[in-house]
């Protein structure tokens, strides 16, 4: 482990001193019409290797703001080729992906 805390109340904690850091700032953004959110996942590196299933979103959607030598964004990378070799496609349904 690198540094992470083991106690996953503690490190919702130590992400919501951050949040509060940022307030300010998603609350400007908010008043332009720039509608932002943070959905913390506060792992640390053995944890985030293991391939999750919100990563499968994750692979399109996410905003990654910082990543320390490009860690996850290698992950993510990897899951997207594995998605392209598979020939996976995302269809719509409604107003939901699959």
């Amino acid at each position: 482990m690198l540094g992470i805390c083991p106690d996953l109340g503690l490190r919702g904690e130590l992400f919501e001193k951050a949040e509060e850091v940022i307030e300010p700032f998603v609350e400007e953004l908010w008043s332009r019409g720039i509608y932002v959110d943070f959905s913390p996942i506060i792992l640390d590196v053995e944890e985030a290797e293991k391939h999750r299933p919100i990563y499968l979103d994750m692979v399109v959607y996410a905003v990654i703001v910082f990543d320390r030598n490009d860690f996850f964004k290698k992950v993510l990378d990897e899951i997207a080729e594995k998605l392209k070799t598979l020939g996976t496609e995302r269809k719509r349904v409604g107003k939901l992906w699959y």
